[in-house]
């Protein structure tokens, strides 16, 4: 389970980096992720790298001014 000082996220050239303490185990990282972005208001879904440090996001963000806005 994650928290507050656990998860951190920001916008550097047009690409989100994310930083969480789950571990990549069993997709409990991938887990993670998505629980945090949903906390803040974002609803995610992986298309791509999900065993993967990188991955492809799709976002209800209209942009990623949008996305940084909802991420602070």
């Amino acid at each position: 389970m994650t928290n507050a000082s656990s998860f951190s996220a920001k916008i550097d050239g047009g690409v989100l980096r994310v930083r969480l303490a789950a571990k990549p185990i069993e997709g409990a990282a991938n887990g993670a992720l998505l629980k945090e972005l949903k906390r803040r208001g974002v609803k995610a879904r992986i298309l791509s790298g999900f065993k993967s440090r990188e991955k492809e996001l799709e976002t209800d963000a209209a942009s990623m001014a949008e996305l940084e806005e909802k991420l602070r």
